[in-house]
């Protein structure tokens, strides 16, 4: 067996190989990746024992001069999303296991959770950022949208049960050091707390090398409509477009809204604007729209707010909401008889 460890994936009917060291192996089931080695029916023997017992397994064998190590990743709900194995000679001394995050960003709710590792390989300070109840923004960088952030974008909005990705992208850490980060989840059905079905992607990731030649943005056309629409003063993000969930900030985030509910316990927007957003979104079924909603404010009240939205392709068959937002002119705010409140 390579003297590197695997990352078995283990999400699915069987186990798929998906990293051999740093490399990133992209779900080749583990019966085709060892085919010819000897210690496939132990190797498949620990890592079911691994995940029946949640705890790693060291086994030394005296008359085959055998060692296999294996080592879960799992979240804290108790979820196995893969086995870390090494396996080879006595004689030989495996190296440090690659660190492994593993990540659930729930598509029904909109919430996402990390284990301390995925946030570390993302380039967060856990000690710094909550582990539950993220924003599926607060996992990714803030930039400019890349290639492979756009497929992973686009799984969010058309994930169906079973459905798998494979990938890795350049990141800018909250420190600001380029790294990059290796990427594999897969989309399952769970069942909730209180009985509901809800879609689900489960995750892991790890750090790898990182080349500047593989650094790719999306297509054409999205990094066309992204550049276009940078303006002074406005700051944007993408949301998905059936639950209107905040995925992705291109900008630096909005400093005048509490978008997380941190400091208040208040729904997103005003409830008085509800007609106004209907509007909104009647206007932006045919084309941009555009309007001026009370949100949340980072002081704890409300604050206005101009927004733009308008259809951003991620794919071929995926649509994400380019929102644009910034302070509304005092023009703007004229037509409104409610005061401002704060």
């Amino acid at each position: 067996m390579n003297r590197d460890w695997l990352l078995i994936e283990t999400l699915g009917s069987k186990p798929v190989v998906v990293s051999q060291g740093s490399q990133l192996k992209k779900m080749v089931p583990l019966g085709i990746f060892l085919r010819r080695n000897s210690m496939l029916s132990s190797i498949s023997a620990a890592i079911a024992e691994t995940i029946r017992q949640g705890k790693p397994i060291d086994l030394r064998s005296t008359a085959e001069q055998r060692c296999l190590y294996t080592r879960p990743v799992a979240m804290p709900d108790g979820r196995i999303h893969g086995v870390q194995l090494w396996a080879g000679s006595r004689a030989d001394v495996p190296p440090p296991p690659p660190r492994i995050g593993a990540v659930v960003w729930n598509l029904t709710t909109g919430v996402a959770s990390d284990t301390p590792e995925a946030l570390i390989n993302g380039g967060i300070d856990p000690a710094t950022e909550p582990l539950e109840g993220r924003c599926f923004a607060d996992d990714l960088s803030i930039s400019n949208l890349h290639h492979e952030e756009g497929s992973a974008l686009a799984l969010t909005m058309n994930a169906e049960p079973g459905d798998t990705l494979c990938t890795t992208w350049d990141v800018t850490a909250r420190d600001g050091q380029p790294i990059r980060v290796a990427f594999t989840s897969r989309a399952l059905v769970q069942v909730s707390g209180t009985g509901d079905k809800e879609l689900v992607l489960r995750a892991m990731n790890w750090r790898v090398p990182r080349s500047a030649d593989d650094r790719k943005l999306a297509g054409n056309l999205a990094q066309g409509i992204i550049k276009a629409m940078a303006r002074p003063g406005e700051h944007r993000f993408l949301i998905g477009l059936e639950t209107w969930t905040l995925l992705k900030w291109i900008d630096e985030p909005y400093p005048h809204v509490d978008w997380r509910g941190e400091r208040s316990d208040k729904i997103l927007i005003h409830p008085d604007d509800a007609p106004l957003l209907s509007s909104m979104q009647k206007q932006f079924a045919q084309g941009p729209a555009t309007g001026v909603l009370r949100f949340r404010s980072a002081s704890g009240g409300w604050t206005f707010v101009h927004l733009t939205i308008c259809h951003l392709p991620l794919s071929s068959d995926a649509h994400a909401g380019l929102v644009s937002v910034r302070l509304p002119t005092e023009s703007e705010l004229a037509p409104f008889v409610h005061p401002r409140l704060v």
